[in-house]
């Protein structure tokens, strides 16, 4: 293991042109990463999936050059990311979503069938009863965007719900393609929410599959008195308020205080 002294705020690394075989792991501990340089080195494990999901501010991967080892010798994913010019992050998301699917990388990938997750991504799972909820939600979320144009800080939220359909749009296509590449879902939960088949049938499945498999952040709200515990599916994953203190039964004040802590959740995740 290469010996590499690191210091947390540390925005950018470049440890390009070295012969590291094995990727160094104290890398995954800078949470203000936000450009790495990893050109012509002879990787045979590279963590695809704990970059993105560790260095959650990582912006930029430049991974471009011919290696100084035989090709064969190298981690498959690194050696795509060899292949690519400029910055790869996109390829790093394409490569955690499809791991060791090199080829595919190459010859392009199928986009009727195969989607990425985006980390700028936040679906907003909800029952059309909780809509005002559901505003309330992305008010908090455009305060915290505003917040970042304010300091001059990359603005990266993306979030969407299915009002972002268009008339002209099919919308269940729609909301499949933003289900897959969503990196945060939050979830507006109430007895409506669980009584809606098409939440439950066709929302919740992809998320949960994607939390297991490629690290989608689920993040409930507990809008009104609901089976919420006794879900395992969903009560094992983060809820910003008690669902003895659902929202319906908070004070406006208490309310607001919710949406904060949601929007600090989602500042933790993305900036």
């Amino acid at each position: 293991m290469p010996n590499i002294i690191l210091f947390k705020p540390l925005p950018k690394l470049n440890i390009a042109n070295n012969s590291f075989e094995n990727f160094p792991s104290n890398i995954l501990k800078l949470q203000n990463l936000r450009t790495l340089w990893l050109n012509k080195n002879n990787f045979k494990d590279f963590p695809t999936q704990e970059i993105l999901v560790s260095l959650k501010k990582l912006k930029a991967v430049y991974c471009f050059g011919i290696a100084k080892n035989t090709l064969d010798n190298l981690n498959k994913d690194y050696l795509v990311l060899t292949s690519k010019r400029g910055n790869s992050i996109r390829f790093v998301e394409e490569l955690m979503v499809n791991p060791g699917g090199e080829n595919k990388l190459i010859i392009g990938m199928n986009k009727e069938t195969k989607s990425k997750i985006n980390k700028n991504r936040i679906f907003i799972s909800y029952s059309h009863q909780d809509d005002k909820w559901r505003q309330r939600v992305e008010v908090f979320l455009k305060a915290l965007q505003n917040e970042k144009k304010m300091l001059n800080e990359e603005v990266l939220l993306d979030f969407w719900s299915d009002k972002r359909i268009k008339a002209s749009q099919e919308w269940e296509k729609e909301i499949a393609k933003v289900l897959n590449e969503a990196y945060i879902a939050i979830l507006i939960i109430s007895a409506e929410f669980f009584a809606s088949e098409y939440i439950t049938t066709k929302e919740l499945p992809p998320l949960l599959e994607n939390a297991e498999k490629h690290g989608t952040k689920i993040i409930s709200l507990i809008a009104g008195p609901c089976r919420f515990k006794q879900n395992k599916l969903i009560s094992k994953f983060q809820a910003v308020n008690e669902p003895s203190m659902p929202l319906s039964n908070a004070t406006p004040h208490e309310q607001d205080n919710v949406f904060l802590n949601l929007s600090n959740v989602i500042a933790d995740y993305i900036y």
